[in-house]
């Protein structure tokens, strides 16, 4: 997880640089380095260095102090803003990013005992993403408070469908038909304002009435979050959203390019399945998903 560092524990007020991968779903990897820096240092004072895109992630982290959200992090609009500052440790998650060098070799750092950069690696160790009280409340009724409501998010992070809209149809059809995996069961689609159009005029507007819930564009990364919490299954692919279905805990199938695809999500109820199945192995692989879960229970 952490190369060329020596993070030990620390009751002292540190000044931490926190630098996020600009790619959401990477950044999503990143809330488990800040949680364990949290947990090393838990008076710790973070400033989180991000991409306009993955800053929400980090909205509600304990110990955070500030977000400083960036289009290029070496722009002039975001050097003012840390430069000027004494950094007792910077963990720079970007693995390739410029910044945490250019910070060490300043002389304004002054570096401290405790200053050092801190690299990042994948890990075994489980994502976080914290969200309030009043994230969970609007989940609820964005949901109307319905039980087993299965989330989709029908387009990737390029705006390509998963599937033929309407092979996603006749899945959805077969997994909610009386005898179905999920009986009945609303469906939350899940999506970035870009795509919202298009998924509707193709998809959600050939789904009944009282079984859609249309979230599509109209959601931030922890509202988001919140929601998919509320949901009992999730299909995705590669996308920040199935990143984050995987951190909500709940059973995921996630149907990608798996030759493509540089980062993918972890779970304990994770499962990935090619883009190239046919249908009857996508609905197995959730059949088979979804009560390996309920045994683990």
């Amino acid at each position: 997880m952490i190369k060329n560092a020596k993070l030990e524990y620390s009751d002292e007020e540190l000044n931490i640089l926190f630098i996020t991968p600009a790619n959401p779903s990477k950044a999503v990897y990143s809330t488990a380095v800040l949680n364990k820096v949290i947990e090393l240092c838990p008076r710790a004072k973070i400033t989180i260095a991000s991409s306009f895109a993955a800053a929400p992630l980090f909205a509600a982290a304990p110990h955070v102090e500030k977000i400083v959200a960036w289009e290029k992090p070496c722009s002039l609009r975001v050097l003012p803003k840390i430069i000027f500052k004494k950094w007792d440790i910077i963990i720079d998650c970007k693995k390739v990013s410029s910044l945490p060098f250019f910070l060490a070799k300043t002389k304004l750092q002054g570096a401290s005992d405790y200053h050092e950069i801190i690299g990042f690696e994948e890990s075994d160790l489980t994502p976080t993403i914290w969200i309030a009280d009043e994230i969970v409340r609007g989940a609820e009724h964005r949901l109307f408070k319905k039980e087993h409501v299965i989330g989709i998010a029908p387009f990737d992070d390029n705006g390509e469908a998963i599937m033929p809209p309407n092979a996603t149809l006749t899945l959805l059809q077969k997994l909610t038909l009386p005898g179905g995996i999920f009986p009945s069961s609303p469906i939350a689609f899940f999506g970035f304002e870009p795509i919202r159009k298009k998924a509707e005029n193709e998809l959600i507007s050939k789904i009944p009435d009282w079984q859609r819930i249309n979230l599509i564009g109209s959601l931030g990364l922890l509202s988001i979050e919140g929601c998919l919490e509320k949901c009992r299954f999730f299909i995705g692919g590669d996308s920040v959203i199935s990143h984050m279905a995987a951190v909500a805990n709940i059973a995921s199938l996630i149907i990608e390019d798996t030759e493509a695809v540089e980062v993918k999500p972890k779970g304990r109820y994770i499962s990935v399945i090619p883009k190239e199945q046919p249908l009857d192995e996508i609905i197995k692989a959730i059949d088979d998903l979804w009560h390996g879960r309920l045994k683990q229970k």
